[in-house]
Order: C-alpha cells, then structure tokens, then sequence
C-alpha cells in the first residue's frame, strides 16, 4: 500500500532521534519571517536551525543535558503544494504519523485533540514507546504549514513537554497578525471520520499509481467439479463443515476477525491497533460488508484464495493471511 513520507515528516524525526548532550544557549524569542514563523524558546536549551534545497526551516531545540528535544518545522505552501496542505487537519496528522511511527520502535498512539496554536487549529497526537514519548502538532497557516514534534526519554519527559507547551503558548505565525491571504487555515468545525483503510493522500510530487504487480484474486477455474450437495446434518459421520471466512486474518497493519452472526457474519476490523466493528454478507462467493468509524460506515470487500484474503476498501487492498 502506498503511503506518504513528507520531508517535514522525515528531517523532523532525524532532529527527534538525536536525543544527545549539546551545548547550553541561552533561550530568546525565535524569529523567521522568511518561514512565517515565531517563537520563544526555553532558557538554557541548545536552538540549531536549518533550511532545505525544498525550502523547509527546521529548528531544533535541544534539552541542556540531553535525552530531550522539539523540533519545530516550517514548509512554506507553493502552488505545487496547496492542494495537499488543503486536507483536513485530522488527515495531514496521520500522514505525518504513518512516517514517524515505524522509525519509533514501539511507539503507540496514545491519544488525539485539538489546541489552538495562535490563530491555528492544531491537531495533535499523543505517542509513546518504553523509552521514548512526545508529541505531534500539525498546523496550516495561510501561506506556511507547520509541524511541532517532541520527544524524550522518561527521565526528561516533563521537561521536553515543558518546553513544548512555551513554543505553542508563544507560537505566532507572523502573516496572521498582517493579514496576509492564501491558503485558509482550517475552519474549527468537527472532523468528518476518515477511512482508516484509505491510502495516505498523495503529497507534493507522489506518484499515487497502483502497483501493476498487486497480487489479484484468482478467478475460478471453470474446470472444477460442482460443488458438493449439503452433508445431512443429523449424519454423525459426516465431517463437520468449516465456514472458510470465519476465522482471524492479518498483515501487519490490518487484522480482520469474523464469526458467523444472524445469517451473515460480525466481528471486527483493527487498523493500526484500532478496533472497528464489522457486518458482512456472503454475495457470489464474496464478502461484502461495512465497519464503522464512529457514526460513519465505510464499506469493504473480500475475496478468499486458499487463506489468503485480499480486502479491499477506497481502493486499498490488503492480502491478508489467515492466522490460527
């Protein structure tokens, strides 16, 4: 399946992971007009800025005895962009997410909310390993979109969130106070659930096109003897029959668990570690059915070849693999 890294999303975890001793500095307000942004930095910490050949600012703010960081990263929004900074905010975080979680070892989302960022909306997220936990805020501005990255060791953990919460209570994208237009930051109005099936949406320079070599359902061979008629239920010889979609199956992201339930079949789905609940029916040898992400249902099918089960939802397919 296809999924996005941004750079923002990369040279951010690159700053969050060096969770090494640096020099003291004293702390003053940061200022880049270039990259729309302001803030105040905390007494003491080491602050390390740099600029792309994409033209992304990121500024490192580094804990004065190691073991901590913020990393604040600034993208200005070209016309190339627009487009994908213009998604809502909940889809923008869990873009940022699906780069950062894997290069975490363990990390799991904790929780989600929102915050005001100056005039911003933010959407944040929660994270946590055994060794390592922090912070993710993603916010778009009119003409520059940021993201707020914190992370630390347990002992550090306090004063990392600290020092996060000085940079959002002093965050201050320099356009809004001037007026400036462009691309609207996003409007307070509740989040419509997102599939969580869905591939990333495509970001600046993404080819989005589906792999031709995705392994497809095989078709059923006409040559294949009719299938057999009903064993006599009250034959206690007759070997008891298995329903082949009832059962448990995964890949490492999705799990999907069926059972069979009033003429159909219920269970659920887990994105990501994510519970959703799922209704299916049996059409033309074919599952078809629905999960629900809050009041909202997505819709899904499946297909079964030996204990391989392809599903797909939106577009994205998974070969799932049936586990006891």
């Amino acid at each position: 399946m296809h999924r996005i890294r941004p750079a923002i999303t990369l040279l951010a975890l690159s700053a969050c992971l060096a969770l090494l001793p640096t020099a003291l500095a004293q702390g003053a307000p940061f200022e880049a007009p270039s990259h729309d942004v302001r803030f105040e930095a905390p007494q003491g910490w080491q602050v390390n800025q740099q600029v792309d050949g994409s033209g992304l600012l990121t500024v490192e703010l580094h804990h004065p005895s190691g073991g901590g960081v913020v990393v604040v990263a600034a993208a200005p929004i070209t016309p190339a962009d627009q487009a994908y900074w213009s998604q809502p905010g909940h889809v923008l975080l869990t873009d940022v997410w699906t780069g950062f979680r894997p290069e975490v070892p363990g990390a799991q989302e904790q929780q989600r909310y929102e915050i005001a960022l100056s005039a911003l909306r933010g959407h944040v997220l929660d994270y946590a390993s055994e060794q390592v936990a922090g912070t993710i805020v993603v916010a778009v501005g009119p003409v520059a979109a940021f993201t707020l990255i914190s992370a630390a060791d347990r002992e550090r953990l306090s004063d990392v969130q600290n020092a996060l919460e000085l940079v959002v209570s002093s965050f201050h994208p320099m356009s809004v106070a001037r007026g400036e237009h462009g691309l609207q930051p996003e409007a307070a109005t509740p989040d419509a659930p997102a599939n969580p099936l869905d591939p990333a949406p495509a970001g600046p320079g993404d080819d989005a096109a589906a792999n031709p070599l995705d392994p497809a359902p095989a078709a059923p061979n006409p040559l294949d003897p009719p299938a057999a008629q009903p064993a006599n239920p009250l034959d206690r010889t007759a070997p008891a029959t298995v329903d082949p979609f009832v059962g448990r199956f995964t890949d490492p992201d999705v799990t999907l668990v069926l059972d069979v339930a009033d003429g159909g079949y219920a269970g659920e789905i887990v994105v990501l570690g994510a519970p959703y609940p799922v209704r299916a029916a049996l059409v033309d040898g074919r599952l078809d059915g629905s999960f629900g992400v809050g009041e909202q249902r997505f819709a899904f099918s499946a297909e079964l070849t030996g204990d391989t089960l392809m599903l797909e939802s939106d577009g994205a397919r998974f070969a799932l693999q049936r586990r006891p």
